[in-house]
């Protein structure tokens, strides 16, 4: 208990270390962007750009905002159209420029001019069409703007940034799937692929989609439903609740509950909180080799008869449906650990 105690107090550092580094991050690329703006605090907004790019051999998308909200959408024709809505009478300057250069699409939006904060009623969108044929990479980035799409995406890859914003996708299928804020939440109704997934200040959200995930946040929730592969998530505050899996993993939260629901179990499980519940729900002719221990609370399961307690009964140990190379190890400082079966 020492020696995980040790860990999660590490893990704690780190957390809060990457929030740290975060805001920073936060504030160099504001200033070098020009200052924040307060650009989306209402107004009516009206189509006063229109940019239209060839796509036949294009195999990347580069997107870069510093305010504005980006997003996707499928569109009608073999081309890649920007339609740039704005609250305001824009100026020349205040247009995206973009090119076409060695398979790639480049479009980036003005830089303001620098200002640490400049308060208005400026308001701005862009709206991105990718042709349906398109099945090449995107990476996108806004300094503060929210990033979002209600299509259905085939990808390559996915890229998205925001420093202060929130990532809203509907259905997203790429081999690799990157989603980063590090201020704001993170939302995909369905994430296909490799998934790596963080927030320094927001909640986690995936409903459904296979492929390993990392997921973090030092200050929020992560919640997964209908994921398929090795999952590693970690939070510094707050709960990570897993149902509808199948695979394995690691979770680890030094506030909050872990609660985790699997239909299948393929792959070892490790799930540690310093100061919460931790409950696993699993099928019960599953075989496997189970190890918990706890400070301050009790070890409840639906095999109590065939585990070994230490005296004090916070520590037990046992094998179940025979021999495994499945290890599931649950452990908490402060809480209630719980092993049920799904029937």
């Amino acid at each position: 208990m020492e020696e995980m105690m040790k860990k999660m107090m590490k893990g704690l550092v780190v957390c809060f270390a990457v929030l740290f580094v975060a805001a920073l991050g936060i504030m160099f690329y504001i200033i070098y962007n020009g200052g924040m703006s307060y650009a989306n605090l209402g107004g009516k907004m009206n189509l006063e750009n229109t940019l239209t790019f060839d796509m036949s051999k294009v195999e990347e998308v580069a997107i870069k905002y510093s305010s504005e909200d980006v997003v996707f959408y499928i569109g009608d024709t073999q081309e890649l159209v920007l339609k740039e809505y704005m609250s305001y009478k824009p100026k020349e300057r205040d247009f995206s420029t973009g090119y076409v250069e060695d398979g790639k699409v480049v479009i980036e939006g003005k830089k303001n001019h620098f200002s640490l904060f400049h308060f208005g009623t400026k308001s701005s969108r862009e709206e991105i069409y990718l042709p349906k044929s398109y099945a090449g990479s995107v990476t996108v980035s806004t300094a503060s703007g929210n990033i979002k799409s209600d299509e259905v995406l085939n990808l390559s890859l996915l890229f998205a940034d925001t420093a202060s914003g929130d990532i809203r996708m509907n259905e997203i299928y790429a081999s690799s799937i990157h989603a980063g804020t590090a201020s704001g939440n993170i939302n995909m109704n369905l994430a296909e692929g490799s998934r790596d997934l963080s927030t320094a200040s927001g909640n986690i959200t995936v409903l459904g989609g296979g492929g390993d995930t990392e997921a973090d946040t030092a200050s929020g929730n992560i919640k997964l439903e209908n994921a398929q592969g090795i999952l590693e998530l970690g939070c510094a505050s707050g709960d990570i609740k897993v149902m509808g899996a199948a695979g394995g993993g690691e979770f680890e939260t030094a506030s909050g509950n872990v609660s985790l629901q699997f239909d299948e179990i393929t792959a070892s499980i490790d799930a540690q909180s310093t100061s919460g519940n931790v409950k696993l729900q699993m099928p019960q002719n599953t075989a496997f080799t189970l190890e918990a221990a706890t400070t301050s609370g009790n070890i409840n399961t639906f095999f109590d008869d065939q585990l070994q307690y230490n005296k004090k009964g916070n520590k037990a140990s046992g094998a179940l449906n025979g021999a495994s190379d499945l290890v599931i190890s649950l452990e908490t400082t402060s809480g209630n650990i719980k092993v049920l079966d799904n029937d």
